[in-house]
């Protein structure tokens, strides 16, 4: 009788335990349920930082390569619309062109000054965009931005009546225009746009896109 209890003991006792098995965690159970340890949680937050520097860096080239765009896309239009105000009113216009800024001029009783119109106002380029003219394969030196106090316009180009006007493209009002090779490279984008015109007026831009 008391061999009977016991073996009836035991195989319900072997019985529970492995009922009980099925619900007790394993051995990894409990590192699973404390979730990521610090090590982890460092290291996904790095990883974010990382992805979040990449695409501020990103956006921000983008936006300065879309401003730099409009900025050549504005002068392009202006200097089109100069040579067409030059046939259409019969005047001989021009622009002059500083390190980083231009301006449009009118010539009148015998010399250069600069144009009143507020479509054709002196204006800035971004300072680290670098310009290069060429006129008949001579490569110009452009004025740098004045340094004294003063009134200024666009940087370096004064806007005051002076002769020290120097036209360096014309456009005539026979609809003939001085050739050229202009330039523009921006130094944070490392985009390059040539622009060119040819001695009837047409002017076009010849986007390289060389990043240097």
């Amino acid at each position: 009788m008391d061999i009977r209890l016991t073996w009836r003991q035991r195989a319900a006792d072997r019985a529970i335990a492995a009922r009980n098995s099925r619900y007790l965690p394993g051995p990894g159970a409990f590192r699973d349920a404390a979730g990521f340890t610090l090590l982890e949680i460092l290291v996904v937050l790095l990883i974010i930082g990382v992805i979040v520097t990449f695409a501020t860096l990103s956006s921000g080239v983008a936006g300065r390569e879309k401003q730099t765009d409009n900025d050549v896309q504005r002068l392009i239009a202006l200097m089109g619309l100069a040579g067409e105000e030059a046939v259409l009113r019969t005047r001989q216009l021009a622009v002059e062109f500083g390190e980083h800024d231009y301006r449009f001029l009118r010539y009148e009783s015998g010399a250069w000054a600069p144009l009143d119109d507020e479509l054709l106002r002196p204006r800035e380029l971004p300072p680290d965009v670098e310009v290069d003219l060429v006129l008949e394969g001579k490569a110009i030196v452009l004025q740098p931005p004045k340094q004294e106090d003063g009134p200024q316009d666009a940087g370096g180009l004064s806007d005051q009546e002076t002769p020290t006007a120097n036209p360096q493209i014309i456009f005539l009002s026979s609809g003939e225009s001085t050739p050229f090779d202009l330039t523009l490279t921006d130094e944070v984008t490392k985009k390059r746009y040539l622009i060119k015109g040819d001695p009837i007026g047409n002017i076009v831009l010849e986007n390289t896109d060389q990043r240097r």
